[in-house]
């Protein structure tokens, strides 16, 4: 080993004096190959190099295509839900809209996916939707999930609040008119439905009660109540507003010409009239016997 140690001193100093002796006389100096070991290093750091720079640009191509993700809109028409979707800057994906304006709607018959960078596109889409299911609701006879109804209409004023949905607004406003139509129907059937039980109680006691005796007017008033009622018009103007008793026991003063009337008197009917005198004028059929109640029950 010291002997070949020498020897490569010996080389290296000859070819230091050979290179001077060369550059003494104006000749250029050999150029000298780099050791294999210095070229090995060389290349590592190259793959070293291209290996960090394939790192960088697959995390640039990884956020640019989150942050194209996170500027898309999305309506995703679902078996049993429509959802306002916004794509996800990381991890891909998407996640609903926030907010009340956006709750999930009922797919519809002509519903289909839409991807969009425009919030107003997506407002419009799914406003339309809101309006034609409530619409759908409504014109059915008698209207249907008046509920769910009321809750669209809602959701559709906070997507109609852009002042270019004018037109759109006018038609919340006239749809929520028919809700408030089927409300009070609703109202009216129960009321029907109220009405119905008392003149059948009213008719049950009729002639069995020890301190009242007008059970059987009471029934007859509300038997022609509710015959005007579900005819869906009154035929008689003193239905209108008809006088109702003022207490228990107390018959009313002006009441509704009943199918049956329930007589109380034993007079009969010929005796109450009263001739018209000689001076007095032609009279119409509803004044020749001014003594009989108005009402057409004969006390």
């Amino acid at each position: 080993d010291a002997r070949m140690g020498t020897e490569a001193d010996a080389r290296m100093g000859t070819e230091a004096d050979a290179d001077n002796l060369k550059e003494a006389v104006g000749l250029p100096r050999e150029t000298r190959q780099p050791s294999a070991k210095k070229s090995s290093l060389s290349a590592r750091g190259k793959l070293r190099l291209i290996a960090a720079s394939l790192v960088l640009m697959v995390i640039v191509f990884v956020v640019g295509l989150s942050w194209l993700n996170s500027r898309h809109l999305y309506l995703s028409c679902g078996e049993s839900s429509v959802h306002a979707e916004r794509g996800r800057f990381f991890p891909w994906g998407r996640t609903d809209l926030p907010g009340e304006r956006w709750k999930p709607l009922e797919p519809g018959s002509q519903c289909e996916n839409l991807t969009s960078k425009s919030i107003r596109e997506l407002e419009n889409t799914f406003l339309n939707l809101a309006l034609s299911h409530a619409n759908h609701n409504l014109s059915q006879t008698p209207a249907i999930d008046l509920g769910r109804t009321k809750e669209l209409l809602a959701q559709a004023e906070l997507l109609a609040r852009d002042p270019r949905s004018e037109e759109a607004r006018q038609e919340i406003k006239r749809l929520n008119q028919d809700l408030e139509y089927w409300h009070a129907s609703a109202e009216v059937d129960d009321a029907l439905q109220q009405l119905t039980s008392a003149q059948k109680r009213f008719e049950a006691a009729a002639g069995r009660t020890r301190h009242t005796n007008d059970a059987g007017e009471r029934a007859a008033f509300l038997g022609e109540l509710l015959k005007a009622a579900k005819r869906g018009h009154l035929e008689d103007s003193k239905l209108a507003n008809p006088t109702r008793p003022s207490s228990v026991g107390a018959a009313p003063e002006t009441m509704p010409t009943p199918a049956k009337p329930v007589q109380h008197s034993e007079k009969p009917e010929a005796e109450v009239s009263v001739e018209p005198s000689i001076d007095s004028h032609a009279t119409t059929p509803q004044s020749r016997h001014p003594q009989v109640p108005s009402g057409g029950v004969l006390l």
